[in-house]
């Protein structure tokens, strides 16, 4: 199961920081039990000032903001207004 999340890194009174985070959970079992395993990665920043907003993905190349919204509803209460 991947989902994305987004998680505030840092904020000051010009500025906030936001990072979006994928995380995949993979159930298995073994000889001893049940077991989950993950991974979370990195997937984008957000940048949120108070002249603009934009999204950068880990290759550098500017997101849509809309699908991001779409994707993680609670992120547009992260960002500064």
């Amino acid at each position: 199961m991947t989902r994305l999340r987004s998680r505030k890194m840092y904020k000051d009174s010009n500025m906030t920081l936001i990072a979006v985070e994928s995380i995949d959970f993979r159930p298995g079992t073994t000889n001893f039990g049940f077991h989950f395993s993950g991974t979370i990665e990195p997937i984008a920043v957000i940048v949120s000032g108070s002249d603009a907003t934009y999204g950068l993905g880990m290759d550098g190349q500017v997101l849509n903001l809309d699908q991001l919204r779409r994707d993680i509803p609670d992120i547009s209460a992260q960002m500064k207004k």
